[in-house]
C-alpha cells in the first residue's frame, strides 16, 4: 500500500468513528470483525482480509468492515478484489473516501472510464483533495490524461473556490501596504491589507496615529450574494457591516446597524478605488433611518512604493 493509500484508509476510519454521515455499521461489533479489526490495526493485510471476508459473511451491510477490506486487500496489491470491496463500501454508505479508493483501484487495474466515473463521484459526494489527487501513484498512468486532469481542476476549485470565483475578488482594490490620509492631507494611520484564507478574505491591519490597533474580516458570504465586514479594535469597538453592495465607480459600500443604549444608527461606509496607487474610504452616519447622513471620517490610502 502506498503511503498515499495508507493515509487515505487511516482518514477514512477516523472519519466513519466521528461522523454520524459514515457508512452503515452494525451497532455493536460481531466477534468475527472485533478480530479483523485487530489484524488490521496490527498491519498483518493478508490475514485482516481473510477475517473481514468471515466477518462479512454474517453482516453483508458493513460498509466498514467492506472499506477495512478493501484496503486490506489493496495493501496486498489484489486490486480487482480491493475495488469490488470498496465499491460495496460505497454503494452502503456513499462514502466519499469508498469512491475515491475505487477509483484508484480501477486506475491500478487500467480501467480509465471506470476509474474516471469515480473519481466523478468522489467529487459529487464531496472530495476536494487536488493534491491528493494529483500526487497519488495509483493515478500516474491518467497524469497525460486531459479528462483526469479536468477532474483535478475540479477539486481544486471546490478546494479552494474563492480563487476562481469572481465575486470574491471585487475588493482586491483594497490589497496592499498604504499610508493613510485624512482629506486635508494630514497623516492618519498606516494599513496593511491581505489576501488570505485561499482568496477568501481580505484581512485588515490598521494602526492609528497614536499606534492603536483595529482588523477587520472582510468576505463574499454566497448565502447571501454581498460582501460582509467585522470590524473590532483596541479600544472595545466593534462593527458588523452585514449589507453591502457594488458602486458604479466599481467601489463597495458597506451598511451597517448600530444602537446604543435607545437610539439606533445606521453606518455606511464607501471603498473608491481612485486609481491603482490610491483608494478613498468614506464614512457616514445617520440617526434617521437614512433620511440624511453626516461625514464620520474621509481617508485615503496612498500605496506604499
Amino acid at each position: 500500500m502506498s503511503m498515499t493509500r495508507q493515509h487515505l484508509c487511516l482518514l477514512a476510519l477516523a472519519l466513519l468513528a466521528t461522523s454520524a454521515s459514515g457508512q452503515s455499521r452494525p451497532v455493536s461489533l460481531s466477534a468475527e470483525a472485533r478480530h479483523a479489526d485487530s489484524l488490521y490495526d496490527r498491519r498483518d493485510y493478508p490475514a485482516a482480509a481473510r477475517a473481514y471476508r468471515a466477518a462479512l459473511t454474517g453482516s453483508p451491510n458493513d460498509g466498514r468492515s467492506w472499506y477495512r477490506l478493501g484496503a486490506s486487500l489493496a495493501s496486498v496489491n489484489d486490486n480487482a478484489a480491493a475495488a469490488e470491496a470498496f465499491e460495496r463500501s460505497a454503494a452502503i454508505g456513499h462514502q466519499m473516501l469508498a469512491m475515491y479508493n475505487a477509483a484508484a483501484m480501477r486506475a491500478r487495474l487500467g480501467q480509465r472510464e471506470r476509474a474516471l466515473a469515480w473519481i466523478d463521484s468522489s467529487l459529487a459526494a464531496g472530495f476536494s483533495g487536488d493534491s491528493i489527487l494529483r500526487n497519488d501513484p495509483d493515478f500516474a498512468a491518467l497524469h497525460a490524461d486531459s479528462a483526469f486532469q479536468r477532474r483535478v481542476d475540479a477539486a481544486e476549485r471546490a478546494f479552494r473556490p474563492c480563487r476562481s470565483r469572481q465575486e470574491s475578488h471585487v475588493f482586491d482594490f483594497w490589497i496592499g501596504d498604504w499610508d493613510v490620509t485624512n482629506a486635508q492631507g494630514q497623516p492618519a494611520g498606516t494599513s496593511s491589507v491581505q489576501q488570505i484564507l485561499s482568496q477568501c478574505v481580505i484581512f485588515e491591519n490598521w494602526t492609528d496615529r497614536q499606534g492603536g490597533q483595529g482588523k477587520s474580516f472582510n468576505a463574499y458570504n454566497t448565502d447571501f450574494s454581498m460582501w460582509r465586514q467585522f470590524w473590532t479594535d483596541q479600544y472595545g469597538r466593534v462593527t458588523e457591516y452585514r449589507e453591502s453592495e457594488r458602486t458604479k465607480e466599481g467601489g463597495l459600500r458597506f451598511l451597517a446597524h448600530q444602537r446604543s443604549g435607545a437610539a439606533a444608527s445606521l453606518i455606511r461606509m464607501t471603498f473608491t478605488p481612485i486609481d491603482q496607487r490610491t483608494v478613498r474610504q468614506f464614512g457616514e452616519t445617520s440617526t434617521d433611518g437614512g433620511k440624511t447622513w453626516a461625514t464620520s471620517f474621509d481617508l485615503y490610502y496612498h500605496r506604499k512604493q
